[in-house]
C-alpha cells in the first residue's frame, strides 16, 4: 500500500491481477492501471513516483527486486548479485523488501547479521546501497544482550532524522530498536523487553504507531525527541 501525496488517495498493488488500484480516502475504487510482466510479485512498497517490488521466479528459485516508475515504463531490475558486501563479510542471507520512504525501498536480511540495503526510486541508480551501519548491527545487538536467534525483522520506518529499524526475538518479548542516521551510520541500539511492533511513522509530528501485547493487544502512539547523545547502546522499558 501507498499514499498519493497530492490527493492523499490510497494506492494498492494487486499481485494477482498485476495492477495498481487507486482508492479514495473512503476506500472507494477510482482507478486501476495494469502493470504487465510482474504477476509473481510477493511484496510491493510505494516510493515517490515509483513502486519497489519483490518478485519470486519459481523456475529459477530466485528473488529479484525491481523499481517500476509510474506508468510501468523502463523498470529497473536488481538480481541478488547486485547486493554487494565486502569480500570478508558473511554471505548474503535471504532478503526481504520491507518498508519505504519517499526516495526508495528498504531490503533486509531475514536472518543474522540483518544487513540493510536501500533501493533508490530513481532509474539512474545502478546498485542498491548497503547501509554501512548495518554491518556492525549484529555486534552492537549482541553487546546489549539481544538474542541472535530466532529473530525476525519487524519494520523500517522513516523519522525526521534517519530511520528506525526494529527486530523481534521470536522466543520472547525482546525487541531491538536500531537508529540509523541520514548517512546510514548506526547511531544507537536500544533493547526493550516489551512485545511491541511499530507499524507506521509520522516524521513531521514525530509519532510512531505500534501494536503492543500486554495480555491484550492495543494500538499505541509513541512520540520521540532528540537528545545530545544518541550514539550509544541501552536497555530500557517502553512507555507511550
Amino acid at each position: 500500500m501507498g499514499v498519493e501525496p497530492t490527493t492523499r488517495a490510497l494506492l494498492g498493488w494487486d499481485a494477482l491481477q498485476g495492477a495498481i488500484h487507486t482508492l479514495s480516502q473512503d476506500g472507494v475504487p477510482v482507478d486501476m492501471v495494469p502493470v504487465p510482466g510482474f504477476p509473481d510479485a510477493t511484496r510491493a512498497e510505494r516510493a515517490e513516483g515509483s513502486w519497489i517490488v519483490q518478485v519470486f521466479e519459481e523456475g529459477d528459485s530466485a528473488t529479484f527486486f525491481s523499481v517500476i516508475p509510474d506508468g510501468g515504463i523502463s523498470p529497473v531490475r536488481f538480481a541478488l548479485d547486485a547486493f554487494s558486501v565486502p569480500d570478508s563479510a558473511p554471505p548474503i542471507r535471504p532478503l526481504r523488501l520491507m518498508g519505504s520512504d519517499r526516495s526508495g525501498g528498504w531490503v533486509v536480511e531475514e536472518r543474522a547479521p540483518w544487513r540493510v540495503w536501500h533501493i533508490s526510486a530513481s532509474r539512474d541508480t545502478r546498485h542498491p546501497r548497503l547501509l554501512s551501519g548495518s554491518e556492525v548491527l549484529f555486534d552492537r545487538a549482541s553487546a546489549v544482550g539481544f538474542p541472535t536467534a530466532p529473530v525476525a525483522p519487524v519494520s523500517i520506518l522513516p523519522l525526521d532524522q534517519g530511520h528506525l529499524y526494529e527486530l523481534a526475538h521470536l522466543g520472547g518479548d525482546e525487541r531491538l530498536l536500531a537508529l540509523f542516521d541520514d548517512e546510514g551510520c548506526l547511531a544507537r541500539v536500544t533493547l526493550i523487553d516489551v512485545a511491541l511492533g511499530f507499524l507506521a511513522s509520522d516524521p513531521e509530528r514525530r509519532l510512531l504507531l505500534g501494536v503492543r501485547d500486554i495480555g491484550i493487544q492495543e494500538l499505541v502512539l509513541y512520540g520521540w525527541q532528540w537528545s545530545e547523545d544518541s550514539s550509544s547502546n541501552s536497555r530500557e522499558g517502553a512507555k507511550p
